[in-house]
């Protein structure tokens, strides 16, 4: 006797497409650094983490540029002519509390540390600061400023080829949920 010939499965109905997601805007990160350089670095790091970045000269510029509100995190240097680090960090911070900031120096002794505290500073990186610290310190802290949690943890359970899709995911969580 011969295997009976099994039919072949009748084609399954083809469900409509989703429609396209909107893509989530990019966080928007202003670099205050009096070195050409230094900016110029930022820049290429920050574009290739997916943020969208402005850069300026000088403290005074970033006090004008963050305190409108457009920025998600403000990276300044500690030490810049007119107005320092520590210094626009603070006048930033009395006028915009959701912003995070970050300092960048060279060389942070203790008493500077405390000033960038006092300024209300969220974090202190020093030079040369790797893609990986920049990256982690950065979306810490506008993941504290954003939902008032911590959320490097999560971030960590997402791992493998799925790495990138999850943290887009927390990062649309974040901005819905405010």
């Amino acid at each position: 006797s011969s295997p009976a010939a099994t039919a072949p499965a009748p084609p399954r109905p083809v469900a409509p497409a989703a429609p396209a997601a909107e893509a989530a805007p990019r966080r928007r990160v202003l670099v205050a650094d009096d070195d050409p350089t230094m900016r110029h670095l930022l820049e290429l790091m920050l574009d290739r983490m997916g943020y969208s970045v402005d850069t300026v000269e000088d403290g005074s510029a970033a006090i004008e540029r963050a305190t409108v509100g457009e920025h998600d995190a403000v990276i300044l240097d500690v030490e810049m002519p007119a107005v320092d680090g520590p210094t626009a960090a603070r006048r930033i911070r009395g006028q915009n509390d959701d912003i995070a900031i970050l300092i960048l120096s060279g060389h942070i002794g203790m008493v500077d540390s405390l000033r960038c505290r006092e300024a209300g500073v969220d974090a202190v990186l020093t030079k040369p600061v790797t893609l990986e610290d920049l990256q982690e310190t950065l979306s810490r802290a506008i993941d504290t400023k954003a939902g008032g949690v911590d959320f490097t943890m999560i971030r960590g359970l997402v791992g493998g080829a799925e790495a990138t899709r999850g943290t887009e995911l927390l990062d649309v969580f974040l901005r819905e949920t405010q």
